[in-house]
């Protein structure tokens, strides 16, 4: 059979009975079915060049019923087996061209490629090119569940905040905390991050999640949230016309935590009326201080592992132009302010009776 005689010739795939196209057969995978096909006897009867190519792909030569298993925790391109690292490069190229494959529940694909652009982010510091690659896995995947964490899209959330932290585009940051359904606020990040917004002002659904979700509230407040919520709006929003400052900003700024006085102490009893747990709070505080410890490095993209030479070698297959040689020992962190749980506690107070006002 000669050259011209093997283009006209149709390619069957053995799984789906479909007709395969000269790409799909040299890279040995059905693009209708997504099955691995046996390729020895085909291979006889392509020209040189193309054969060369399908050696050069390295796909199993064997027939798999389905994808190659990799479900694990923190998964390692570097500990993945040559199977794996084979259909990752190919799945990889197939979902950047647009082709979503059916992974049949193995997630490990998906992160591993996630790692890659995370690493690759951290270098370039592209936001674009990491939100265009984000929003490419979650249009495909945002439904896939991932036991009982939740799913894709919840890590895939939580890393594009961290993102945006260190670009210190700090309202797009928001913007990803304020879409995070479950996502509990702390004192930290109001402090840290929401007093250098555009706008630091808070709304009523901000302080529903910093006191640990709307089913945290008293009951009369579940019952009637709508007036809860406009009530809480109105008082936040008159607050910080006011005061050119949030509620939580401001009340953070009355104290000096690096050395609280007595005089400190006697106002924060006010707010804090249990007296035991206003002692455990104090005594706390001078354990933290002694300590310095309201200074911390906070760590971005929580559960991504190191950059492995292996992944480095694997990562111009996939088609990303860009050249990594550092070694990375860990992820980049920030520097963040910790608030004393016993000013935490006093604010969350406070605004757990201005929830109660409304009631009146």
């Amino acid at each position: 059979m000669n050259e011209t005689q093997l283009m006209e010739t149709e390619y069957i795939c053995p799984q789906c009975g479909k007709v395969l196209n000269e790409n799909s057969v040299m890279s040995g995978i059905c693009p209708f079915c997504h099955k691995l096909f046996e390729k020895p006897a085909i291979r006889n009867l392509l020209p040189q060049n193309i054969a060369q190519s399908i050696s050069a792909n390295r796909m199993p030569d064997r027939i798999l019923d389905v994808i190659p298993a990799w479900n694990q925790y923190y998964p390692s391109l570097e500990d993945a087996t040559e199977e794996q690292r084979k259909f990752f490069i190919y799945w990889a190229k197939e979902m950047r061209r647009g082709n979503a494959l059916d992974l049949q529940g193995n997630v490990s694909y998906i992160f591993a490629y996630l790692y890659v652009v995370i690493w690759m982010f951290t270098k370039s510091q592209n936001i674009e090119s990491f939100i265009t690659e984000f929003n490419r896995v979650e249009s495909f995947y945002d439904t896939l569940p991932v036991g009982k964490k939740g799913k894709i899209v919840d890590y895939l959330k939580t890393w594009e905040k961290d993102a945006y932290l260190l670009v210190k585009d700090y309202d797009s940051y928001w913007q990803c905390i304020r879409n995070i359904e479950n996502h509990k606020l702390s004192i930290e990040e109001i402090i840290n991050f929401r007093a250098k917004c555009t706008d630091s002002s808070l709304t009523s659904s901000d302080i529903f999640k910093l006191l640990g979700g709307i089913n945290r509230l008293p009951k009369f407040a579940r019952e009637h949230i709508e007036q809860v919520s406009q009530f809480l709006n109105d008082f936040l929003g008159n607050f910080h016309s006011g005061h050119s400052k949030n509620f939580v900003e401001y009340f953070y700024s009355q104290f000096n935590f690096d050395n609280l006085t007595k005089n400190d102490f006697s106002k924060l009893r006010e707010f804090l009326p249990d007296e035991k747990r206003f002692t455990e709070l104090e005594d706390l505080y001078q354990q933290q201080h002694s300590k310095g410890m309201f200074t911390f490095s906070k760590y971005l993209f929580p559960g991504v592992l190191p950059l492995s030479t292996v992944t480095k070698k694997l990562i111009p297959m996939v088609g990303f132009d860009i050249l990594i040689t550092a070694k990375f020992k860990e992820m980049p962190s920030i520097q963040v302010r910790s608030v004393p749980h016993i000013i935490s506690e006093a604010i969350k107070s406070e605004l757990k009776r201005k929830i109660k006002e409304c009631k009146w």
